[in-house]
């Protein structure tokens, strides 16, 4: 009888886990950017009008993020059956993340 083999272990390494976070990284940099330039352009009008712009997109980026970080915890679970091979529990997950997106979208549109 042949004994189980031990599980393999692989740590990625720093430029692999680099590359995966660049993406994150571009887009809330240029999430700042975009704060930082609408600041600049209502600056002039005066302290009032600065607060209601960097209130306004506070409170826009609390909206959104609700929903995308649902759609990427759906992502995960996808992605984690369809490396299992459960190719139709992934898709049922997928229906789910298509579904909460176009409820969303329709919830955001009404407000």
């Amino acid at each position: 009888m042949s004994e189980p083999s031990a599980p393999v272990v692989t740590r990625p390494s720093l430029a692999q886990l680099l590359a995966l976070a660049l993406p994150v990284v571009i887009s809330r940099s240029a999430q700042v950017v975009v704060g930082v330039t609408d600041a600049v352009m209502v600056g002039s009008l005066g302290e009032s009008a600065l607060a209601a712009t960097t209130t306004a997109g506070m409170n826009t980026f609390n909206i959104l993020v609700l929903p995308m970080g649902i759609v990427f915890v759906v992502q995960s679970f996808a992605a984690q059956l369809t490396g299992k091979g459960d190719l139709h529990g992934a898709r049922r997950y997928g229906w789910y993340g298509l579904l909460l997106a176009i409820a969303m979208r329709s919830r955001i549109n009404t407000t």
